[in-house]
């Protein structure tokens, strides 16, 4: 018996040993990789009238902390470009910051190499907070920007960027020349067609009468991609928003993509909001009642613009789009 204890606890004692003896192997490294657009576009202020882009390719390896990179300039002769970098970080889009990591010596157009990455730089990086600029004699404090981070994504904060400032020149070059934005009933403030804006002369009128009404979106959280499609959770603040006793709304913000730039944008009101559902009730509470041709007393309904509407259509839809508030109708 007592010599059975003693193999079954030698037996214990060698497996303690042989599990202490197996290799530890460090978790994986990840790696994260970019394709980015060089573009006038996101500079702050942004650059219009220079044929300067390109395109870039990142990897960083957050073990070793090196990025590895190919940068591939356009648009503009070696004899032009001054130079290009990452610049120092945290540095959003639309906040500019001074060179740290060179890439791109005076005279080239086209480099690759690898640079390590600063450890108090890679949160930042990560997170979308670090650019590429490439500085030309033109344009020496940048002619192309690339945000680090999905393109798609950029231009979205540049959208918005663009209405809260009221640069209308910036935000009609994000779009597609045939770009739409949808309605969910009938518009009726006379901005755009029935059933939708469609093209940029429409969103640019949807755009200019949100700048007058002062709008100012920011966005909750982080934008999420599926696919060619950008989708984030805004705070809309405007005149009729704050004469109504409201701080603000909230609406999801989605832009479809077509290439790099926007061909559809929508906005749609979150009733799961207090403040936007209040705000909502109110502005239905407060539309004047008028009678369409030939529907007698039942076909009563709220319309903003004061022209009749079929009586199926009933309850008040708030459609935000490009430009500030528009009371439609949803058919019921």
């Amino acid at each position: 018996m007592i010599k059975r204890i003693s193999l079954v606890i030698l037996a214990f004692a060698l497996s303690v040993l042989a599990f202490q003896a197996l290799p530890v192997h460090p978790s994986r490294a990840a790696v994260t990789t970019w394709d980015l657009k060089l573009m006038g576009i996101q500079e702050n202020p942004p650059v219009l009238d220079d044929a300067a882009g390109g395109t870039v390719h990142l990897t960083f390896d957050d073990a070793t902390r090196i990025l590895s990179y190919s940068i591939n300039v356009s648009g503009v002769g070696p004899e032009l470009v001054l130079a290009g970098h990452i610049h120092a970080g945290p540095a959003p889009v639309g906040v500019n910051t001074a060179p740290k990591y060179p890439l791109l010596d005076k005279g080239q157009t086209y480099a690759s190499g690898k640079v390590t990455i600063d450890a108090a730089d890679v949160p930042a990086l990560l997170a979308g907070d670090l650019y590429i600029n490439v500085h030309t004699i033109a344009h020496p404090d940048g002619a192309a920007r690339a945000q680090i981070e999905s393109t798609i994504k950029t231009i979205f904060r540049l959208d918005l960027a663009a209405r809260n400032r009221g640069d209308i020149a910036t935000l009609m070059s994000l779009y597609t020349d045939d770009a739409v934005q949808p309605s969910s009933g009938p518009v009726t403030n006379n901005l755009c067609t029935v059933s939708a804006c469609v093209g940029k002369a429409d969103i640019q009128r949807q755009a200019e009468n949100a700048i007058a009404n002062h709008v100012q979106l920011t966005i909750v959280g982080q934008p999420e991609i599926s696919g060619n499609v950008v989708t984030a959770r805004v705070e809309f603040r405007n005149d009729p928003t704050r004469a109504a006793g409201f701080d603000r709304q909230i609406f999801l913000h989605t832009r479809t993509f077509r290439g790099d730039k926007i061909s559809i944008f929508s906005g749609e009101a979150d009733l799961t909001d207090a403040q936007t559902a209040a705000f909502r009730a109110s502005q239905a509470a407060a539309a004047p009642a008028v009678r369409p041709p030939s529907t007698g007393d039942a076909g009563l309904v709220a319309n903003q613009s004061g022209q009749g509407r079929l009586p199926e259509f009933a309850g008040l839809l708030l459609c935000v789009g490009s430009a500030g508030l528009l009371l439609t109708r949803r058919r019921i």
